[in-house]
């Protein structure tokens, strides 16, 4: 058994994954494994993940015969790893040297552990732009119930590529619900409901903004503005409902304190029939804010 796994996906990500791999290599706290599951790469990926694995027994890769898509591919790296706590990784960012560290240190009891993001460019050049900014996340890192409630009913302010999770959240986490469409968000709601989530104010990971990302590209909207077309938005999509439907089926696993908070989110997702329920939802928004958005 390990104690630090990162599990890494890759997809025709030979233009930035030398830089990548070379930034794990590089941490003041060192991993005990590299898993890396390669989604039938046609590009330089395999030739340059050879490379590591002749030159370094951490290196571990496995490759899929069927392209699975970067959920199912990283609920596969996932399962490999053998170590206590696994750090997610992407393919084409940069993790800053204390990055591992910064997790390690501060996951405490929690399960789920994430830090912040700094923005790039393709060329890898700063762009003065943090993705909590972006995301118009200022809550306290600790505040799980309203953290919850942001990710409900707001958006979600986390890259999978800066959390570390202990191993056995594993076991409740996954398999990830073929409904959600992303596992950040899957990850980061469960914990949050279970009470076992932390986020750490601080940038560990350069993320490479070129317009391949699998979550899309980020633009800073104003955070009034923002908030004011979300409660007036009338499809409430963003896959929330999926999520929370998800969510409410792990109810044993849930903390008490929590289910209220579900039973709310779900009323409010069920609410979707037309327009007194449209007006219910957005009184609901605009008397609770603050913990929604503040």
């Amino acid at each position: 058994m390990s104690e630090i796994s990162i599990a890494l996906t890759t997809y025709n990500g030979g233009r930035y994954l030398r830089q990548q791999i070379e930034s794990l290599m590089a941490q003041t706290m060192p991993f005990d494994e590299l898993i890396i599951c390669d989604d039938t790469s046609t590009d330089e990926t395999q030739t340059i993940l050879k490379e590591y694995t002749d030159k370094d027994s951490r290196v571990k890769v496995h490759y899929n015969t069927d392209n699975l898509g970067f959920k199912a591919n990283f609920a596969k790296a996932l399962n490999l790893c053998t170590g206590n706590f696994i750090a997610l990784c992407d393919q084409d960012d940069l993790w800053l040297p204390n990055h591992i560290e910064t997790l390690y240190n501060n996951i405490g009891d929690r399960l789920l552990v994430c830090g912040d993001a700094e923005l790039i460019d393709r060329q890898g050049n700063r762009i003065n732009q943090r993705l909590s900014k972006i995301k118009n996340f200022n809550k306290k890192g600790d505040d799980c119930k309203s953290i919850f409630r942001f990710i409900a009913y707001y958006q979600n302010p986390f890259q999978g590529a800066s959390m570390m999770m202990r191993r056995e959240f594993l076991n409740i986490a996954l398999p990830i619900p073929t409904s959600v469409k992303y596992h950040d968000v899957w990850f980061a709601h469960l914990a949050c409901a279970m009470n076992k989530f932390i986020y750490i104010d601080k940038p560990i990971t350069m993320y490479r903004m070129h317009g391949d990302n699998a979550s899309g590209n980020h633009a800073h909207k104003n955070h009034w503005r923002s908030i004011l077309g979300h409660i007036v938005k009338k499809n409430l999509g963003n896959n929330r409902k999926e999520v929370i439907d998800a969510i409410e089926n792990k109810i044993g696993r849930i903390d008490a304190s929590f289910r209220p908070l579900i039973k709310e989110a779900t009323t409010y997702y069920n609410n979707n029939r037309g327009y007194r329920d449209r007006l219910r939802n957005m009184i609901f928004e605009l008397k609770n804010h603050k913990s929604i958005y503040g």
